[in-house]
């Protein structure tokens, strides 16, 4: 007889044996796992799938409650409670964005929205409430749904959209991709095996060693004219540095553009102003690649032979775009770079682009002093107020075009138009939904010229 035959024999036996005691301890692993109650509590990274979001943090009260007049007569937020319908005479302030705002590595009330909140009541508005709607890991994309989703009916009177620029720009473009990765694999599995999600995390934590708390995207394999990869940090933003400007970058820029809009549409129909506050990285900031990662990550693309020349990085690039983005769209800007800049090494986390308590209190400040400051609507944001009250009678009548009546404006203000509309009337046509900014004439028709209504 062949020796071939029982050596065959004793290999797929060893092999059976392998993969038995494979699965053995996986399903050991997976029961131990769930007796103890494991669900990674305590992990630095703790995340869960949602079809419509992709990965969002376990343990965010966004997704611990349903808001339903019907049900609810307030509404608890990070220890806070909120009435339904919102009490007559306060203001609320909604702040959007993501880990930046949210305030990761600083107290709940060294955060920005929280600071800004103690700001107003110092100067004696005490009726201004904050409501902080900051997820680490949110696209702008993420946080158009959720303010669309869940967050309307706690009637903000005024939205500020935190842009964090070291990835907001690039996660954007990975927004359908990084759901669908999530709906398919890893993120799929980890919902339903807490051996997954355990291994899932030591592997995130491999990937970040030495890295103080770095933001940890999802990795796809989304890459960028210069070869950069967009949505891995730092790559992603180290892409929209290099110039000339690809056309990736060119079209991160059109999906911010076309998401601002649609923040537009929501405070038309829903009667609340936007405002964009720009979060700068350390780059920004200090004028250079400022973040420890940039030197190895240069040496790492010249051992692949791909070469970042110094003179082609341009770190203002992407601000001056999104200021761009954000004035042909008639959207309030507060840029606080100047005012960061002032804090030196202390406005950053060592090794980390997120923000320090004193940077909160400095983007606190520099709102403070924005438009969004006021301490009461003045006359013009009551009628733009009501020129969109009376939008929505007009589209439920069929028509679309609002007239101004008795607005008396001032022109060439910078701060948009002044004076007072004491009515407004519907008017059949079949022109576009009015956008009205500044009035010039004693009667005027809204046009298209502008996508908001101001506050002041």
């Amino acid at each position: 007889m062949s020796p071939v035959g029982p050596q065959l024999r004793g290999v797929l036996l060893r092999t059976v044996l392998a993969g038995f005691g494979l699965c053995l301890a996986l399903a050991l692993g997976e029961c131990g796992l769930r007796v103890v109650g494991y669900d990674g509590a305590g992990e630095r990274i703790q995340r869960r799938f949602d079809r419509r979001y992709g990965e969002v943090p376990r343990d965010s009260w966004i997704w611990s409650f349903d808001i339903d007049r019907g049900k609810h007569r307030a509404v608890e937020l990070r220890g806070r409670r909120f009435a339904l319908p919102k009490p007559k005479g306060e203001r609320r302030v909604l702040f959007l964005g993501d880990s930046a705002t949210e305030g990761a590595f600083v107290r709940e009330d060294e955060g920005y929205p929280r600071v800004f909140e103690s700001l107003m009541a110092a100067r004696g508005d005490s009726h201004v409430r904050v409501i902080n709607a900051g997820v680490w890991g949110m696209t702008t994309i993420d946080e158009y749904h959720l303010l669309e989703d869940k967050l309307l009916p706690l009637e903000p009177d005024v939205v500020v959209l935190g842009l964090f620029m070291a990835n907001d720009l690039n996660m954007n473009l990975g927004h359908k991709e990084r759901v669908q990765e999530h709906a398919s694999g890893w993120g799929w599995l980890a919902q339903r095996s807490a051996l997954v999600h355990y291994l899932r995390l030591r592997l995130l934590a491999a990937s970040t060693r030495g890295a103080q708390g770095a933001f940890v995207p999802v990795e796809l394999k989304l890459v960028d004219e210069h070869g950069l990869r967009m949505l891995s940090y730092p790559e992603g933003e180290l892409a929209t540095y290099v110039q000339p400007e690809s056309p990736s970058i060119g079209h991160a820029y059109e999906v911010l553009k076309s998401v601002l809009a649609a923040f537009q549409r929501l405070s038309a129909q829903h009667g609340f102003s936007l405002r964009v506050l720009l979060i700068p990285s350390p780059s920004r900031v200090f004028g250079r690649l400022a973040v420890l990662h940039y030197p190895q990550l240069l040496r790492e693309l010249d051992a692949q032979g791909m070469h970042v020349a110094p003179e082609s990085i341009d770190v203002d690039a992407p601000t001056r775009r999104v200021l761009g983005v954000c004035a042909e769209l008639s959207v309030a800007c507060v840029d606080p770079t100047t005012a960061l800049a002032r804090l030196g090494p202390r406005a950053f986390f060592p090794q980390d682009e997120h923000p320090t308590a004193p940077a909160h209190r400095v983007l606190a400040q520099a709102l403070l002093a924005s438009p969004l400051g006021s301490q009461r609507r003045t006359a013009a944001g009551r009628a733009s107020s009501r020129c969109w009250a009376a939008l929505s009678q007009c589209s439920a009548l069929g028509t679309s075009r609002c007239a101004w009546r008795g607005a008396r404006a001032r022109a060439g203000r910078s701060s948009g138009w002044r004076g007072r509309a004491s009515r407004m009337r519907c008017a059949s046509c079949t022109d576009s939904p009015c956008t009205p900014l500044r009035a010039a004439s004693s009667s005027r028709s809204c046009t298209r010229r502008s996508a908001t209504c101001p506050w002041r």
